[in-house]
């Protein structure tokens, strides 16, 4: 049976207790004054208000002040006190920022540095801990699978781990990405761009074959049986494509790449495959334990960002891969 308590007749409330702990320890209304950044006269009146109400003298008044047995008593209690009732408000404050629950989460590198910069603002308004992880594909999915991580973007859906939940966010095509000035020079020789010049003629910019989309891409051109005999390959997409912006070569990539290496080099032309041209999916991976609520407002919230920056975006860049592109 619950029972109801009532504190109407206490003599003192927090504020009281801390005003009495100040005159207490320092023996002297004007130095608790001071302290506490209120008038002698205020601190006089409070302590004056507690003895009234405790119907006992607190402190003789002299100089200094000399502390009753009463008063002994109380600043013993009104240390337990106050120090729990200061545990209980962190208790509370964590107990709040815990049930924002999400704050561990890896994105693949494209997606950070493109949707990156609107979503993380949306995502710290859920919790004062959150952490951001940039990486490839494998690595963080090593990192969710480990427990380091709550939630993750990224190119595979893990269907086959039982603690794992996915989402469709993005299906977006491959396409060839050279330099203008390469895209004119073929163009006035031969007419149509073809992938078996571009294999035979010139250098080709690969993705490492440790992340996802470099094993992708190196199947793709393993089974049309184009697989470029000169290569230059690299980790990340900004120095892959200044490498292609620089004129050195060559590359296969996705509109979100494109996007995000267009955000530091210009200069760039982006052309179909030939059909049946390759798709990469990227997915919101979460923990099954962490909050639905959550998770359905993230993923809410990363769709709509994407689908904004693609329509704002890869307009400019490659109009014709708009029509490919699946969002949600």
């Amino acid at each position: 049976m619950s029972q109801n308590i009532q504190f109407q007749s206490l003599a003192f409330d927090f504020k009281a207790l801390d005003v009495f702990q100040a005159v207490y320890n320092s023996t002297s209304m004007t130095s608790a004054a001071r302290q506490l950044e209120m008038t002698q006269s205020a601190v006089s009146q409070s302590v004056s208000r507690l003895e009234e109400r405790l119907g006992l003298i607190l402190f003789e008044r002299n100089r200094p002040l000399v502390p009753t047995p009463a008063a002994n008593e109380l600043a013993k209690q009104a240390v337990l006190l106050l120090t729990g009732a200061q545990k209980m408000e962190a208790g509370v404050r964590e107990c709040a920022s815990v049930g924002r629950a999400m704050v561990r989460v890896g994105m693949v590198d494209s997606f950070t540095a493109t949707v990156g910069p609107k979503l993380i603002p949306r995502l710290r308004g859920r919790s004062e801990r959150l952490s951001v992880w940039s990486g490839i594909s494998l690595n963080l999915e090593k990192d969710l699978l480990g427990g380091k991580l709550d939630m993750m973007i990224g190119s595979r859906p893990l269907t086959g781990e039982q603690n794992v939940v996915s989402w469709p966010l993005l299906r977006e095509p491959y396409f060839i990405v050279l330099p203008d000035r390469m895209a004119k020079s073929i163009t006035r020789s031969g007419g149509e761009i073809r992938l078996r010049d571009l294999v035979h003629n010139h250098t080709f910019v690969r993705y490492s074959l440790r992340s996802k989309i470099g094993a992708d891409i190196e199947a793709y051109l393993e089974q049309v049986g184009k697989v470029p005999p000169q290569s230059l390959e690299f980790d990340g997409t900004e120095a892959a494509f200044a490498m292609v912006n620089g004129g050195l070569g060559w590359m296969i990539s996705t509109p979100l790449c494109l996007i995000h290496g267009a955000s530091v080099e210009s200069g760039l032309t982006a052309i179909p495959l030939p059909k049946p041209m390759p798709e990469r999916t990227l997915y919101l991976l979460a923990r099954k334990d962490l909050d639905k609520e959550v998770i359905n407002e993230v993923l809410s919230e990363t769709i709509q960002i994407t689908r904004d920056l693609m329509a704002s975006r890869l307009v400019a860049l490659a109009p014709w891969a708009a029509e490919l592109i699946r969002v949600g």
